[in-house]
């Protein structure tokens, strides 16, 4: 009974934790796409299907089957540099409509500091611009 119950305490813990990344992920209105280390989407904020068309079906595929709204030849290669040197990259990118966009590839690294794959982050040039 008493391990039942604080398995349930986690799992609650666990389920509002969830729901708080959710959140924080929706409302930031930042396109950003975690991928796993064989660069497949782990998870997308609601805001990326601007860059890319994304449905929830494609968590689990290749970042590489997706099709981007703008032209950055480099994202992949930037992709796997990341995640094997650890070192960030940017770029500029400009979507179809003409928007700018500064492309973050960052590695995604777990509370125990282990490497599981990259995050890309895209953050609109004329926004900041305008901050």
């Amino acid at each position: 009974s008493t391990v039942n119950a604080q398995l349930q305490s986690k799992v609650e813990e666990l389920e509002r934790t969830s729901n708080d990344l959710d959140n924080l992920l929706t409302s930031t209105g930042v396109p950003t796409i975690f991928l796993d280390r064989q660069l497949r989407i782990r998870r997308f904020t609601p805001s990326a299907t601007t860059l890319f068309s994304l449905i929830p079906s494609d968590v689990g595929r290749p970042l590489r089957d997706i099709s981007p709204r703008f032209v950055d030849p480099e994202l992949m290669n930037h992709a796997e540099a990341v995640r094997d040197t650890l070192v960030p990259l940017t770029r500029e990118v400009r979507t179809e409509e003409g928007r700018f966009f500064m492309r973050q590839v960052l590695p995604y690294r777990t509370l125990d500091d282990r490497i599981e794959g990259v995050v890309v982050t895209f953050s609109d040039v004329a926004a900041a611009e305008l901050q």
